[in-house]
């Protein structure tokens, strides 16, 4: 009997496992134009069809939908050039359940190898580790003396990335055969099926999505953990070393004693990264690498003042382009204070940990929200008994201000943490038993694996 690969096991019951992964943003669809929720309506079959292609090996990557991201706040992607644009590769749902089946069955291997769940320094796609954990980290080193810091910025890292070193030097010698090799290598290299169009849209489909054979797609199931994989020996190297690294997904700090420090700690990022890995980094006094004191600093979308945490300049300012926004003329008014509604909850939970004593920031948000609401009330030509919008006003229409979001988050997630506790308590006096990594835990005794709020992921809620 011969032994069973990797392949082998895209079984039937694997990619249900998958699709159980995957299937969210029940809107999102690829270039095919199947949506999750279409896929879901049909589930048995197109696990079917799936798992037969895959045994017969007939089975291929569809084209990717392309979608160009503004990273400038206010501005709409046909605004802008290529350079200020991120670019989206979008898979089809039937491929992210076949790429997530494949990252399920590698991950263990590629983990034990590189260790990427016992990473320190690693913060970014990694099992009850986030965001915020890093931006805690940062405020430990500050606390614990470290007023300079090294903060890096990788020119186009996921375009970048060698796609023969990660495959042939990194992801296969961690596998124990070369089965999946084939199906990996074509889930990398997939075109963009709505290119004309882009470029009829007057977009630089060529800048904005490059050469097939470099990089990783952003956007791609697989993508996150070849980035960690990619990364690996950076942080290893770096942790030798002795500096203090703080990374997530390509974005980093080194947190620092002195400027000699900071200085050290820059050369040898670059030397590690530009040399070994094939990549590019900006220098410092670029504007996007930095060397400076700690006094502040804006990393991971959040402005640093000492131990004090504020949402960043640029995500203040591309809120306030969006309330600019109301009201949308395609939805009523019960749906656009719904909108808005949404708006301030979503701020609330993502920025829960920072501090609201910030009065300009919260000042001029509050202003902009009553702004919006005010316009929302003369479009739809709704009157409004008291004819202001204060605090009370606003509770009336199920609104909050900014500030007061975000407290009633924390308090929210805070109980939901103490409630966590409680139940692995409890679960620990009842029977004790070995720590599993799904009982990863804090100082306190609390996963942070439900509660963790990615801001990228929610400053990027598109429907692709």
């Amino acid at each position: 009997m011969s032994q069973r690969t990797l392949y082998d096991r895209l079984t039937r019951k694997h990619l249900k496992k998958a699709w159980r992964k995957i299937h969210k943003r029940r809107e999102s669809y690829g270039y095919d134009g199947v949506t999750i929720d279409a896929f879901a309506s049909n589930l048995t079959n197109e696990i079917e069809k799936l798992y037969n292609e895959l045994r017969s090996n007939k089975f291929s990557f569809r084209l990717h939908r392309g979608v160009p991201i503004s990273k400038v706040p206010g501005k709409a992607p046909r605004e802008l050039k290529a350079d200020d644009l991120r670019g989206i590769r979008v898979p089809a749902v039937r491929d992210r359940v076949v790429q997530k089946g494949i990252e399920l069955i590698i991950n263990p291997y590629l983990d034990k190898k590189y260790l990427l769940t016992r990473n320190p320094v690693n913060f970014a796609y990694v099992k009850d580790k986030g965001l915020e954990d890093a931006l805690n980290r940062v405020v430990s080193l500050f606390e614990a003396g470290c007023r300079w810091y090294y903060k890096g910025d990788i020119s186009k890292f996921f375009d970048s990335i060698d796609q023969d070193l990660l495959l042939n030097k990194f992801i296969a010698p961690a596998l124990p055969d070369s089965s999946l090799d084939g199906l990996i290598k074509r889930a990398l290299r997939n075109e963009v099926g709505n290119r004309n169009k882009l470029i009829r849209d007057g977009f630089e489909v060529d800048a904005i999505f490059p050469n097939l054979e470099m990089g990783v797609p952003q956007g791609g199931v697989l993508s996150p953990l070849f980035a960690n994989v990619y990364l690996s020996g950076f942080d290893r190297e770096m942790l030798n070393g002795g500096f203090n690294l703080i990374r997530y997904a390509d974005d980093f700090v080194v947190m620092c004693m002195t400027e000699a420090e900071a200085i050290k700690a820059e050369k040898l990022a670059r030397k590690i990264i530009e040399r070994d890995l094939g990549l590019k980094v900006h220098p410092v006094g670029s504007g996007k690498s930095v060397i400076g004191r700690f006094n502040n600093i804006t990393f991971l979308g959040i402005r640093f003042t000492g131990r004090k945490r504020y949402p960043s300049k640029k995500a203040t300012e591309k809120m306030q382009s969006e309330l600019r926004r109301f009201p949308h003329t395609d939805l009523n008014f019960t749906e656009n204070l719904v909108a808005l509604t949404r708006k301030v909850s979503t701020w609330g939970s993502t920025y829960h940990f920072t501090n609201t004593d910030d009065r300009d920031l919260y000042a001029s948000l509050n202003r902009s929200l009553r702004e919006a609401v005010e316009r929302v009330f003369k479009r739809h030509g709704v009157a409004f008994s008291s004819g202001r919008f204060g605090k009370y006003e606003l509770e009336q229409l199920g609104l909050k201000d900014f500030d007061r979001s975000v407290a009633s988050s924390h308090q929210r997630i805070l109980a939901r943490r103490a409630e966590a506790a409680e139940i692995i308590r409890t679960r620990g006096a009842a029977k004790p038993h070995p720590p599993s990594d799904t009982d990863s835990q804090d100082a306190a005794g609390v996963s942070h694996a439900s509660v963790s709020i990615n801001i990228r992921e929610k400053e990027a809620e598109y429907n692709i």
